[in-house]
């Protein structure tokens, strides 16, 4: 296609129509896409590759990277628990030309365990707004006999599973209310008999509902169809989400939207969409742990926000003080709140990404990208100079070989035209003698001269890219801004370093810090 053309078509690849959150986020941005006037073509996970010219948007589990159709490759990955598999990131880096999530946290979490950050762009979910309202009718609950229902309803909805809280939950429920405090919890469990079989609470929760010295508690496990879930939502006076790991966490914008007020994590994805006036957000602490995945290892260490049990105690117990007048106020900001939330805004985002990777230039995707064998050592930066403006890449290369030596795990790869590679080698070689460092200990350089569509490739091997100030023009002198000729080298970089003395030097600093902590050999 022309770069800056429409996309004929687009093409959702996942599941549609079902009871969990993926299908959820696949309905609704599939029909407000359709809404704004994309045809969209619907595909089951794992289809394979489809005769059509338009993108591709994947979004199930596991996550599929391979191409669904004849153009650009995009990959909605939600992640909870910050970096994500190792696999995860060299699949971003090679296979695919975007990767969406739904909040600034986990892109966080996935630049700073390796991915590219040119490719990975936030699309937040949305919620239906007619559908989830104030207004409609309440799901009927029920607590056991009449005199243990309580009036003050507060909602758990959920897998019953470690990273939502529940036992965070269970343990603040115990110390919070007695039998005598007017409230009842329902605990509204979620793929029993599905995702999460095995792993979810149901005999704490159900040992918590006997006892007859905490204030009751319902246990639901029943799946309930997406257009009863507004019901649920409703019957509650406030819902409590006290995860320790969500990718968005999509019960709270729900809830919000039904103008319930919402008990959660502040410090995760909520924190982006629940401002304070719109319930009571949770201190966490920050943890890390060792996460065991399907794919594999995690590319650095996962991380949970841990909420203390007397926090969320004193957040319950706050939410019952401030009385029916108190919790209607703060559920009326919440519904403001989510008002900003829609699966339109979701889909207008997503739109303005498809756009400027519609106007990329050239239509090279990712699949295209033949990721070479470099005979570099522990870390390879790439820079590619204007060779015919030897003023610009000179005091580059003095300056690197000034910085580094042989003795150092490093590599600078230069790029080179095709067929030029013999012809620029004295002259770079020259370049870096005029540091005045000994020729036997100057420092590992490789000069490489790929095809045009391979130096994608190439960047998708080294762990960053250097940029002089002839690069950088476009970007007002901003060190990693890079004008629209150099957009094919950083798009996929996993940094941009200004090829200054300072910056080159932070650099040495860098590997001089891990190679000491690296244990010695034996």
């Amino acid at each position: 296609m022309t770069p800056g053309a429409p996309w004929p078509e687009l093409i959702l690849r996942g599941e549609h129509g079902g009871v969990h959150s993926l299908a959820h986020v696949n309905d609704g941005l599939g029909a407000a896409l359709e809404a704004r006037g994309h045809e969209l073509v619907r595909s089951a996970p794992r289809s394979g590759q489809l005769p059509l010219a338009g993108p591709t948007i994947t979004h199930c589990w596991p996550p599929d990277f391979a191409p669904g159709s004849e153009g650009p490759t995009i990959a909605i990955l939600p992640w909870e628990v910050a970096a994500p598999p190792r696999a995860w990131v060299r699949a971003a880096r090679e296979r695919v030309d975007r990767v969406w999530v739904p909040s600034a946290y986990v892109r966080d979490g996935y630049v700073a365990s390796g991915m590219p950050p040119g490719i990975v762009d936030v699309v937040p979910n949305g919620v239906d707004l007619e559908r989830f309202t104030p207004d409609g009718p309440a799901r009927e609950l029920h607590a056991g006999a009449p005199e243990r229902t309580g009036s003050v309803t507060f909602l758990f909805v959920g897998g019953t599973i470690w990273r939502k809280g529940i036992d965070v939950l269970l343990t603040a429920w115990a110390r919070a209310f007695g039998p005598g405090d007017d409230v009842r919890l329902v605990v509204k469990d979620f793929g029993v008999e599905g995702p999460y079989t095995g792993q979810t609470a149901g005999d704490s929760v159900r040992t918590l509902a006997a006892r007859d010295d905490v204030a009751p508690v319902t246990y639901l496990t029943d799946d309930l169809p997406p257009a009863e879930l507004p019901a649920l939502y409703r019957a509650a006076d406030v819902v409590v989400l006290p995860y320790r790991a969500e990718g968005f966490c999509l019960p709270a914008l729900e809830a919000m939207a039904c103008g319930v007020p919402v008990i959660h994590t502040a410090a995760g994805p909520t924190g982006e969409f629940c401002p304070p006036d719109a319930g009571w957000p949770l201190r966490s602490r920050r943890v890390t742990f060792e996460a065991r995945t399907y794919a594999g290892p995690t590319a650095g260490p996962a991380c949970a926000l841990e909420v203390d049990p007397d926090v969320l105690a004193s957040a319950l117990r706050a939410a019952v003080a401030a009385g029916p007048g108190g919790r209607a106020q703060r559920g009326a900001h919440a519904r403001r709140a989510a008002e900003r939330m829609s699966w339109g805004h979701a889909a207008e985002v997503a739109a303005q990404r498809l756009a400027e990777l519609a106007h990329g230039a050239p239509a090279r995707w990712a699949r295209a990208i033949v990721p070479p064998q470099l005979d570099a050592r522990g870390t390879a930066v790439l820079y590619a100079p204007e060779w015919r403006r030897p003023q610009t890449w000179q005091p580059v290369l003095t300056a690197w070989a000034a910085t580094f030596s042989a003795a150092d795990d490093v590599t600078l790869v230069l790029v080179a035209p095709p067929g030029a590679q013999e012809a620029l080698a004295p002259a770079a070689v020259a370049a870096l003698e005029a540091s005045g460092r000994p020729a036997g200990a100057l420092p590992d350089v490789l000069l490489d001269d790929p095809p045009a569509d391979r130096v994608d490739g190439l960047v998708a091997r080294c762990d960053a890219v250097l940029l002089d100030a002839a690069a950088r023009a476009g970007g007002a002198g901003v060190p990693g801004a890079a004008d629209g000729a150099h957009e094919p080298l950083t798009r996929r970089a996993l940094r941009t370093l200004a090829a200054e003395p300072p910056a080159l030097a932070a650099l040495a600093a860098q590997l001089q810090r891990h190679r000491a902590a690296q244990p010695l050999a034996a």
